[in-house]
C-alpha cells in the first residue's frame, strides 16, 4: 500500500509499505477514503518534528518514520475479535486522539483525557494519508448515509470548532 511517511523536516516520502494485517482485539482495520491537510501537518513538514518523535510513545510504541493524517474518513475492512458496534462496510469518520481504555478516564470513555496517549496521524503507527490504518475501534465513528467521505473526514475539525 501506499503511505506519506515524514521523516524529517520537509522530508515527507509517498512510498510503498505493508498493508496491516494483524489487529488487536479492539482494533478495526480501515480503508481510508478522504484526508484532509490540516495546518497541524503542514507546521510537522514545514518546521518539524513538534509532536512526531523518534523516540517511541509510550502508548502506541510509534515513532519517525510516521504517517501523517487525521482528518480522515474510510470504510472498515475489518475487525477485531471483541469489535462488537462495527463491521466490514461501515462507513466511518476518526476521532484521531487515543489513550488506554482502563485507568480512571479510560473506563468512563474519556480514553483522550489521560496522561499517556497517541494522536494518529502523529504519534500513532497509522495515519489518513496511506491506503489503510489500525484505528482502535472507540476512535472510530459510523456515519450516517447521508454524510460523504469528504464532510466525514471534517467531523475532527469540526469537532475542535465547537469545543
Amino acid at each position: 500500500m501506499k503511505a506519506a511517511r515524514f521523516y524529517a523536516k520537509g522530508d515527507v516520502r509517498v512510498e510503498n509499505i505493508d498493508k496491516p494485517m494483524v489487529l488487536q482485539p479492539d482494533e478495526v482495520l480501515v480503508r481510508n477514503r478522504f484526508c484532509g491537510i490540516c495546518g497541524t501537518d503542514l507546521h510537522e513538514f514545514a518546521d518539524g518534528p513538534h509532536f512526531i518523535s523518534a523516540a517511541p510513545n509510550d502508548f502506541s510504541g510509534a515513532s519517525i518514520p510516521a504517517i501523517l493524517g487525521h482528518e480522515f474518513s474510510g470504510e472498515i475492512e475489518a475487525v477485531g475479535e471483541h469489535v462488537k458496534h462495527l463491521r466490514p462496510g461501515d462507513r466511518v469518520a476518526i476521532q484521531p486522539h487515543m489513550g488506554p481504555a482502563d485507568g480512571y478516564f479510560g473506563v468512563r470513555g474519556l480514553h483522550f483525557l489521560g496522561t499517556r496517549g497517541a494522536a494518529t496521524g502523529l504519534t500513532w503507527n497509522w495515519g489518513g494519508f496511506a491506503d489503510y490504518a489500525v484505528m482502535k475501534a472507540y476512535a472510530t465513528v459510523k456515519m450516517p448515509d447521508g454524510l460523504s467521505y469528504e464532510q466525514g473526514a471534517m467531523v475532527e475539525p469540526a469537532a475542535v470548532a465547537v469545543t
